[in-house]
C-alpha cells in the first residue's frame, strides 16, 4: 500500500480482498494524495470501499462529493 507519482499526478496502490488495485488520485500535490489515501485506507478497514466493477463510485469521487457539501 502506498502512493507514488507518475508524471504530474499521484497514484495509489493497494490490495483489497487479494486483488491488486492501482488508481490515479487526480492530484498534483503529495499532501493531498496522502490525505486521500488515508481516507481510502479507513474506508477499506471499515469495509465501506466498493470496487468499480459493482457499479459503486470510487472513494475519490465520494471524497469530492462530500468535500463540496462542507
Amino acid at each position: 500500500m502506498g502512493v507514488f507519482k507518475v508524471g504530474r499526478y499521484w497514484y495509489a496502490c493497494f490490495s483489497y480482498k487479494g486483488v491488486h488495485h492501482q488508481e490515479s488520485l487526480h492530484v498534483e500535490h503529495k499532501y493531498e494524495a496522502l490525505r486521500i489515501f488515508a481516507k481510502w485506507k479507513s474506508n477499506i478497514i471499515e469495509q465501506r470501499w466498493f470496487p468499480k466493477d459493482i457499479g459503486r463510485p470510487s472513494p475519490f469521487l465520494l471524497i469530492l462529493i462530500v468535500g463540496q457539501n462542507l
